[in-house]
């Protein structure tokens, strides 16, 4: 009973995890694009990204189950969560960023980068790392995307 629910809480964290977003570990120390944006705008889109890729990843890990094993749960982070997130950085990135906060949104991606280089690496982390995109969420969060790493 005990082991099945840390899975269900293991679960619970991959979702909630379906923020992070933004960027290729190739373009992880470079600046956001040169676009310029307005801040709302780069929120307003910004959101909007993050909240279609948490609904992607949220169907994707309910398919896991209520009880799966520790390889599924590996298996997914590698096949799915990972490639996700990737995608929403990527996608994030893309958008540019104000021009008078683009140091602080190039910081702000690359957090999210860098936890997702941590985890591409090692997949193991999923189970035993809840800092993982906590840094990012909270620079996130204060800047106004509330959809992006919802619960780390």
């Amino acid at each position: 009973m005990e082991r099945a629910s840390v899975r269900v809480g293991i679960i619970a964290m991959l979702i909630g995890f379906a923020l992070a977003g933004c960027g290729s570990s190739s373009k992880s120390s470079t600046s956001a694009t040169t676009a310029s944006i307005t801040k709302a705008d780069f929120v307003a889109k910004g959101n909007a990204i993050c909240g279609t890729g948490n609904k992607q990843r949220n169907g994707a890990g309910k398919a896991l189950g209520n009880n799966p094993s520790r390889a599924q749960v590996v298996n997914y982070v590698r096949k799915s969560f990972v490639p996700g997130i990737q995608s929403t950085i990527d996608q994030l990135r893309a958008l540019g960023a104000p021009a008078v906060d683009r140091a602080a949104v190039t910081s702000m991606v690359n957090l999210a980068q860098s936890d997702l280089d941590k985890l591409k690496a090692n997949p193991i982390l999923i189970f035993n790392s809840p800092s993982l995109f906590h840094g990012f969420a909270l620079k996130a969060h204060a800047y106004g995307l509330k959809q992006c790493a919802r619960n780390a």
